[in-house]
């Protein structure tokens, strides 16, 4: 049982980094502009600050760059000779052997740090957090209701297989599977 339990451990390895590499790719096929986002469209804003500002949020390094720190925090610049930027939750360091500059950012998905929200400048996590209780009363109450109502439903149309009860049952099963349970 251990043995089995350790293999499927290892076998969610493969697919979680394959989840993570997907929602990377999502996020960055997503139409609009990350600095437009983040700067509500200020027509205020100049082309040299918007490429600034890009430069710090590590949008002018490759995909697989923004993607290694995504999931790290860590953020590596090739050929930037930057003398230890050291500012509050960001430390970086140059390594001259390779002539690559790497910054701390203190986050990272591996770290469990979704960032920052973009609208409201707070953490990701505080907002999750302060929407979970209606969260959790809204998937609470509609599982509930489903067992209440589906449970019994399912077993008088097995019962009267095949009448009109059992076919109006079907029917709106089937309509009622295809509206999203909060709607309900």
């Amino acid at each position: 049982m251990t043995r089995y339990i350790i293999r499927r451990l290892l076998q969610a390895i493969p697919t979680l980094i394959g989840i993570s590499i997907l929602s990377f790719i999502l996020v960055n096929a997503a139409p609009g502009d990350p600095i437009t986002m983040r700067t509500f469209g200020d027509p205020r804003m100049t082309e040299e600050a918007r490429e600034i500002l890009r430069r710090q949020l590590g949008l002018d390094q490759p995909a697989i760059v923004q993607y290694f720190a995504w999931m790290t925090g860590l953020s590596v610049r090739q050929g930037d000779q930057v003398a230890m930027m050291t500012t509050p939750g960001n430390t970086c360091g140059y390594i001259g052997a390779i002539n690559v500059t790497v910054c701390d950012g203190g986050g990272g998905i591996l770290r469990g740090d979704l960032g920052t929200s973009i609208d409201t400048k707070q953490p990701v996590w505080a907002r999750i957090v302060e929407r979970m209780p209606a969260t959790l009363e809204l998937g609470i109450t509609s599982l509930l209701l489903s067992l209440f109502i589906g449970v019994p439903l399912g077993v008088l149309s097995a019962v009267y297989r095949g009448s009109l009860f059992d076919n109006l049952v079907r029917f709106f099963a089937v309509i009622f599977r295809a509206i999203p349970i909060f709607w309900m």
